[in-house]
C-alpha cells in the first residue's frame, strides 16, 4: 500500500475486480460505511461509446455519522462526499485507489481536517484488511 498525493493505493492479488467489490462490502459495513453508488465504469463507457476496456468499478461510500459531522462544519463539504474508491485491473492484480479525504480537504481549506483524518484512517484500514484477507476490526 502507498500514499501518494491525492490517492492511497493498494494491489489485491488473486481476485477479480468483481470479487474485490463484493469482499469489500462487509469490511466497509464493519466501519459504518455504506455503498451509495456502485458504478461499472467500463460498462457505462461501452454503452456510450461502443469501446471495450478492462473492468473498472467506482464505489461511492459514506459513513452517515461522519457525513453529518462534516456538513455541520460546512455545508460546502457536501461537495466532497461521498468518498470514492476505484477497483481496476493492473499488471499485478486488482488495483484499489482511494481519493484521500485529507487531500480533498486540502484543496478547499477546511476546519474538518481531524474528521478527514479519521475517515481516511478507517478507509485505509478497510483497504489493508481487504489486501491481507483480514476480516476482524482492530
Amino acid at each position: 500500500m502507498k500514499d501518494e498525493g491525492l490517492f492511497h493505493e493498494s494491489v489485491l492479488e488473486g481476485m477479480t475486480v468483481d470479487q474485490a467489490a463484493e469482499r469489500i462490502r462487509p469490511l466497509l459495513q464493519s466501519e459504518g460505511f455504506g455503498i451509495l453508488g456502485d458504478i461499472s465504469f467500463d460498462r457505462v463507457l461501452r454503452e456510450k461509446t461502443g469501446e471495450r476496456i478492462s473492468p473498472i468499478r467506482l464505489l461511492e461510500v459514506c459513513n452517515p455519522g461522519f457525513a453529518l459531522k462534516a456538513v455541520g462544519v460546512s455545508r460546502d463539504l457536501a461537495l466532497m462526499m461521498p468518498c470514492r474508491l476505484t477497483l481496476f485491473e493492473s499488471g499485478r492484480g486488482v488495483r484499489m485507489s482511494l481519493f484521500r479525504p485529507t487531500a480533498a480537504l486540502s484543496l478547499v481549506g477546511s476546519d474538518a481536517s481531524g474528521l478527514a483524518n479519521e475517515v481516511e484512517g478507517k478507509l485505509v484500514d478497510v483497504m489493508r484488511r481487504l489486501a491481507t484477507g483480514e476480516k476482524e476490526v482492530k
